[in-house]
């Protein structure tokens, strides 16, 4: 169209993507389209394989809403809508409810989980870089205490031999993929949770919280002490 092509040096660019509760401003016709699910977990920095499972938000249930167009902070307009059930369907209101507060539940746990693996990982490089700068001594022996004890922590939370899907076939999922798949099962169909799924999520969850515990005093008082 006369414009000039843009070029870059990287073997793959990803595309602008829009946020996903943001309209276009382009000029022309704009639409945005709403995929009935809240706002899901923190994805993993660099790689991440989550077999049966994902980091998507819980579906909205069937209920009255509304969707409100805001401009420069104003708003302008709003107009209510409603998601209606399958009229083939049993599923009660409190079915709804029940599903759709445990899968928002699991998400929340596997959100925490995926912002400790992240810091720990930020952890691990800000001591590499310290250790370029003190490279012996009784720094060094800290600091790799300290990064051995991450590392732990880090392989009960997330499989981290993984980087490819085949490779979980080799080496079994870590907690924060079994929330995930979990997840995936109580979204399935449109039912009440089992108390199985209950049980199993008190489990898991139970887990992450002592290793999150754990990881506290390093965060709290042996990292500072190392800076």
């Amino acid at each position: 169209e006369g414009e000039p092509v843009e070029e870059s040096d990287k073997f793959y660019e990803k595309e602008r993507v829009t946020q996903s509760d943001v309209v276009p401003a382009e000029e022309g016709l704009n639409r945005f389209v709403w995929n009935m699910r809240y706002p899901g977990a923190t994805d993993l920095e660099g790689t991440q394989i989550l077999w049966a499972g994902s980091t998507d938000g819980p579906e909205a249930i069937p209920g009255r809403y509304s969707v409100r167009l805001v401009v420069d902070g104003e708003p302008i307009m709003e107009q209510p809508f409603e998601i209606v059930k399958d009229p083939r369907i049993e599923t009660t209101q409190d079915d709804f409810r029940a599903q759709f507060d445990l899968h928002k539940t699991i998400i929340s746990k596997l959100d925490t989980t995926h912002k400790a693996i992240n810091r720990i990982r930020e952890i691990r490089a800000e001591i590499d870089e310290l250790l370029e700068e003190n490279p012996t001594g009784e720094t060094r022996a800290r600091a790799e205490t300290i990064k051995d004890r991450l590392a732990e922590i880090e392989g009960a939370l997330v499989q981290t031999k993984a980087e490819a899907f085949q490779d979980v076939l080799n080496y079994p999922i870590k907690l924060n993929n079994k929330l995930a798949a979990l997840a995936n099962t109580v979204a399935t169909g449109d039912n009440r949770p089992t108390k199985q799924q209950y049980a199993v999520f008190e489990e898991l969850a139970a887990k992450v919280d002592a290793k999150l515990e754990a990881l506290d005093p390093i965060l709290e008082r042996e990292l500072p002490e190392l800076q």
